[in-house]
């Protein structure tokens, strides 16, 4: 356990240590998905975009927290 505990520490270091999981969809993707929102329902945006309905809600709700 002491070696995960110091390879991540070192890790720590670096400027481009991400931690969590990756991000399944690419920024342009979901605000694209976003746009489309304005117009059509969760469930039209899922059908039409391999983006969930309940990745677009909490995407849209995080945006409006930003603003």
């Amino acid at each position: 356990m002491l070696l995960s505990q110091e390879g991540k520490a070192l890790a720590k270091l670096r400027d481009d240590l991400r931690e969590g999981r990756p991000r399944n969809h690419s920024k342009q993707q979901v605000e694209h998905a976003l746009k489309w929102l304005e117009t059509h329902t969760y469930k039209e945006v899922e059908a039409m975009t391999v983006i969930t309905k309940r990745c677009s809600f909490a995407e849209s709700m995080s945006n409006k927290l930003n603003l």
